[in-house]
């Protein structure tokens, strides 16, 4: 483990998406990728909020029409299985985005 200290945006910075440990000041250990630090607050876990199909793009930077993505030939049939796993398993923190005030965080570590 790695200290981040102090704990400011241009230190996080170059951690963004990377697991961390956050020990609050009542001992709580919370565990959880960064996302960001903004206005006070530590952000873990949020998504990146970028509908990547608003985002498509083709090699020479011009978008691509609406109905030409997933076009299916005829006879074949698109099937898609996910099994999505938290890193390290569920625990504290990957439940979804969480917002720490930064005067309640005691240590972040980089794990």
């Amino acid at each position: 483990m790695v200290p981040i200290n102090p704990i400011s945006e241009e230190t996080c910075r170059p951690h963004y998406g990377k697991p961390v440990c956050v020990i609050l000041r009542d001992g709580t250990e919370i565990v959880g990728i960064l996302s960001r630090v903004h206005e006070g607050s530590l952000i873990l876990n949020e998504e990146d909020g970028v509908d990547k199909a608003d985002t498509m793009k083709t090699r020479n930077g011009k978008s691509l029409p609406a109905k030409g993505r997933g076009k299916k030939t005829a006879g074949t049939q698109a099937k898609a299985s996910v099994n999505a796993v938290p890193f390290f398993g569920a625990g504290p923190g990957f439940g979804g985005p969480l917002t720490l005030d930064l005067g309640l965080v005691a240590l972040l570590f980089l794990l």
